[in-house]
């Protein structure tokens, strides 16, 4: 991940959080926000997908997209998630 993508991610990430505060409870909110501050990007990313999954949460395609985008930002495998959110 290249320092200059940072801001980059810090305003993607936070746009996610205002998408998914409907759906997210203010704690898993809080949870994923320390990641966030702490510029651990990958692990914040990483807990929203688990929560998502593993809380069988329906999120809107406008947050499925920025996902993606947090995604190719950070060069991880895009079939990965794919395949972990194809029905979210």
């Amino acid at each position: 991940m290249n320092a200059n993508n940072l801001p980059y991610l810090e305003e993607l990430s936070l746009h996610l959080f205002e998408l998914l505060r409907p759906t997210f409870t203010e704690s898993e909110i809080s949870f994923i926000q320390e990641f966030v501050s702490a510029g651990e990007y990958g692990l914040a990313l990483e807990t929203i997908v688990a929560i998502v999954v593993e809380g069988d949460k329906k999120i809107s395609d406008e947050a499925l997209g920025l996902i993606f985008k947090l995604v190719d930002a950070m060069k991880f495998d895009k079939d990965k998630y794919e395949n972990k959110l194809g029905k979210h």
